[in-house]
């Protein structure tokens, strides 16, 4: 008889709501790192023209995961002018730096205001464990979009952790001067492949060891032959 041994899962949504889930081989979203939804404080970085801005997050070890989408909280404020082109970045010495890792689909705007904006990889691409990934924000010339943040600011929720943050106001892209404002945002995926197991199959073992001693006992005890005992 084959034995299907269930794996629970905590997945942590925007609003900082942990679920549990259960996992049997098939694969389960989760958030990688989020500070949504947000207060939309006064703190934003208007980002268009030579103004950049950049947010890391570090994956902890033991899984990858697939990047499903990256979420903005954005100000919209001129639908003629405003766009923003979003890339992530690998680490190079605590900073975004070398090629671009990806590109993602910018949604359409169709309204002024401020919402949540969900950003589509161009192609498929996954996240490594234990590494750090840098999001990074420009726009054309004559933009006046806004990427909100909260005050005070937001704890990051989710797997990963807050690797920092950039703003230029050069056209320095990634951005790469110093910046206190994390931005409200969110980067989900999904679990790839399965990780290695923890100290669980030990346990396991040696649970099985002690009831193998008893049932042989119990089967000296009580005079039966024994030929069809474990061993």
């Amino acid at each position: 008889m084959k034995q299907v041994v269930l794996g629970i899962i905590g997945c942590t949504f925007a609003a900082g709501t942990v679920v549990a889930g259960l996992d049997a081989g098939s694969a389960l979203a989760l958030t990688i790192i989020s500070t949504l939804p947000g207060n939309d404080g006064t703190e934003t970085a208007s980002v268009g023209g030579l103004r950049t801005k950049s947010l890391g997050f570090t994956l902890p070890g033991g899984q990858n995961y697939s990047l499903d989408d990256i979420i903005l909280r954005l100000d919209v404020q001129n639908i003629a002018v405003d766009g923003i082109a979003l890339q992530l970045f690998g680490d190079v010495g605590g900073a975004p730096g070398g090629t671009a890792l990806l590109d993602f689909l910018t949604p359409t705007f169709t309204s002024t205001g401020i919402a949540d904006y969900s950003f589509l990889p161009n192609s498929p691409f996954t996240l490594q464990a234990s590494t750090t990934y840098w999001i990074a924000a420009r726009g054309p010339s004559g933009s006046t979009i806004d990427w909100n943040a909260s005050i005070p600011s937001a704890t990051p929720t989710g797997i990963a952790s807050t690797a920092g943050a950039y703003f230029s106001s050069d056209g320095t892209y990634p951005a790469l001067g110093p910046s206190s404002i994390l931005n409200s945002y969110q980067v989900d995926g999904t679990p790839v492949g399965t990780p290695v197991p923890g100290p669980l199959p030990v346990f396991g073992a040696a649970a099985a060891l002690g009831y193998s001693r008893k049932l042989r006992k119990r089967l000296r005890d009580s005079k039966l032959p024994v030929a069809s005992a474990i061993e």
